[in-house]
Formats: structure tokens, sequence, C-alpha cells
């Protein structure tokens, strides 16, 4: 299985190209959907990365 990672700033066109992707067959993982989920529903997640 090839695996591709989009990186890059704001406003680059990371999600349009992921959607592309999608509209393809790809199968997108989103590890910023993921992350912002473990922080708003782990409030011990939450309290360690406001004590960084």
């Amino acid at each position: 299985m090839l695996k591709i990672g989009l990186t890059g700033g704001i406003g680059c066109g990371k999600s349009t190209a992921s959607t592309v992707l999608a509209e393809l067959g790809a199968y997108i993982f989103d590890a910023d959907k993921v992350a912002k989920k473990m922080i708003n529903e782990n409030s011990t997640v939450q309290s360690e990365l406001i004590a960084e």
C-alpha cells in the first residue's frame, strides 16, 4: 500500500489535496482531527498540555 503524508503551512492546500485524493478512492487519516478530539475529550491531555 502506498502511503502519502501531506505537510505544509496554513493555507497551502493540504485539505484540498486530501479531498481530491479521497474522491479518487484514497483512505484519509486526518491526524489533526484525531489530535483535536483527544484534546477536547480528555481532561488529562488538556491539563498536561496546559502544564507544558
